[in-house]
């Protein structure tokens, strides 16, 4: 047998294969047998008890394909489930808490180097806290009969609020549903998503400003210019805005 085949061995270093659950050890052998490529045909050789060192065996005619397609992939090409295989033993690596990893040929010297991946920390998790804050949006529902009613605003985004109120606020903003933009003012708990996006939740409602104007930013703007001003009657507005500021000295 050892001369119809050409072993090749996957040596792990920094764990022991007596403290390896089996899975995790049948996934080192998935992705081992993917990096050096199902159209080799490797097989199962052995498994050392000092060290996880897995040994596959693959057809001696085989062999410089396999060698090939490991080089490939430490220079960065290869197949593409050449590669996810590398990039999946590495981060197994991390995940198991190895050292490293390479790849030994059957001459007993290394083909390949799989370094241990970096694990990104997780995000530093922000507690929630409860502060008073304002929503602004339109009310789109209102329902329950109890003393603290559920109410829904939807903002121009299209996010929905699931706040509450009180039966009188309530009521308040019962008249107004899907109708024009409202501001409400309470308190709720708020917390930053992964994104980093403020989020509130149970906000409770204690106050409704009276009804927003929805014109337009246009008509707003068209409004302000009707406005007749004392400014649009000076032959050098700008010459009377330096006398105002300063006084005529005209620095």
């Amino acid at each position: 047998m050892s001369d119809a085949y050409s072993v090749f061995v996957l040596k792990i270093d920094g764990i022991m294969p007596a403290k390896m659950k089996l899975d995790a050890l049948g996934l080192y052998m998935v992705d081992f047998a993917n990096l050096l490529g199902a159209d080799q045909s490797p097989r199962f050789h052995r498994i050392t008890k000092s060290s996880t060192d897995i040994g596959a065996r693959v057809p001696r005619e085989r062999e410089t394909d396999a060698k090939n397609r490991i080089f490939l992939v430490r220079n960065g090409e290869g197949p593409y489930d050449a590669r996810q295989a590398y990039e999946s033993l590495s981060l197994r690596l991390a995940l198991d808490g190895a050292k490293g990893a390479a790849v030994i040929g059957p001459e007993g010297s290394g083909i390949i180097e799989i370094p241990v991946s970096t694990i990104a920390p997780p995000p530093v998790a922000i507690p929630a806290f409860t502060r008073a804050g304002s929503l602004q949006g339109q009310v789109i529902k209102i329902g329950g009969k109890q003393e603290i009613v559920p109410v829904q605003i939807e903002d121009v985004d299209g996010f929905v609020y699931y706040c509450t109120a009180s039966r009188e606020t309530a009521r308040k903003l019962g008249r107004q549903i899907f109708g024009k933009t409202v501001r409400v003012h309470g308190a709720g708990k708020w917390r930053r998503d992964e994104g980093g996006a403020w989020l509130v939740e149970d906000f409770h409602i204690q106050s409704v400003d009276d009804e927003l104007d929805d014109a337009p930013l246009s008509a707003a703007v068209e409004h302000l210019r009707s406005i007749h001003s004392a400014w649009k009657d000076l032959e050098d507005p700008q010459c009377e805005l330096d006398l105002i500021r300063h006084g005529g000295s005209g620095e």
